[in-house]
């Protein structure tokens, strides 16, 4: 199912009621503040209170990835 299809499924009022940004770090570090790129910060941040000022949820979780290092 294309994008289109699913907006045309969900109508034109449809608001989520949370969203989850979903972020694995390439390093297989923890997801921290202080490991996420600044603009990163910025930008999640704006989108968190844009959202949440909608009345939408907002949460970030970390994916885990494999350490590399090895």
């Amino acid at each position: 199912m294309c994008l289109h299809e699913a907006a045309d499924l969900l109508g034109e009022d449809f608001t989520p009621r949370k969203v989850v940004y979903a972020i694995s770090l390439k390093s297989g570090k923890a997801l921290t503040t202080k490991n996420l790129f600044t603009f990163s910060q910025v930008s999640l941040l704006q989108a968190a209170r844009a959202l949440r000022a909608q009345g939408v949820d907002v949460a970030v979780a970390a994916i885990p990835s494999p350490d590399t290092s090895a």
